[in-house]
Parts: C-alpha cells; structure tokens; sequence
C-alpha cells in the first residue's frame, strides 16, 4: 500500500483502498504460485465485510476506475476489479511486489522461510 500512495496515487482516485489491498493479495499469490484465484480474495472480502449494503458489494468489484500510461498511450476507463488489475494495477506493480516477494524469500528473515518475518 505504501509503494501505491508514494509511487502510484492516481490508483487511489476515485477507489477504494481495500480494491488495491485486494489486488495486492493476489499478485503476491501469484508470485508464489498459490493456488488462488480472484475469485477465492473476493469470496473472503465478502466473508469479512457482511456488514457491507449490497450495492456496496457490487461496487466495490465493479465500479474501479484507473489511467495508465501504456504502449499505445494513455488509457482510461471503469472496468471491474480484474480488469483494474490486469490493465493498471499489475502493470505498474508487478516488478515492485516480485522484489519485495524476492527479498523476504532469500533475506527478509534469515533465508530460512519462505514466509515473510513476523
């Protein structure tokens, strides 16, 4: 999150931070090769936010807007979290979170863990 508010704050504009926590879960399972979908990080958001109106719900997956720079200029649009993620969110993150993944597997914590130091 910090690496988002320093670097990248136009992510936060007009989202949620729990959007970008919610992407930044599944990139680090990504790279780590878990077993877990999209679908597994907003089964829990849901499980941990039944307090949440309905329409909160909706559009807290559907209603996520971004810009990003990319090979054929500057895009924008309102696509639904796994758009944000494939179109924004990965694209300027993804090198940030393998390092950090990188640095609590090999050093972080010893290099006896794969698990980042508690």
């Amino acid at each position: 999150m910090k690496e988002v508010l320093l670097t990248h704050p136009y992510m936060i504009w007009q989202n949620h931070f729990d959007q970008i926590i919610m992407c930044s879960i599944f990139s680090i399972s990504r790279v780590y090769k878990l077993n877990v979908k999209f679908q597994n990080v907003r089964d829990a958001y849901l499980l941990c936010n039944a307090h949440l109106s309905d329409q909160k719900k909706h559009d807290m997956f559907t209603n996520i807007e971004y810009e990003v720079d990319g090979e054929n200029g500057e895009q924008s649009g309102n696509k639904g979290i796994i758009g944000f993620y494939n179109s924004c969110f990965i694209a300027v993150m993804n090198q940030f979170v393998k390092n950090k993944c990188q640095t609590y597997t090999l050093g972080g914590n010893g290099g006896n863990s794969s698990r980042p130091a508690t």
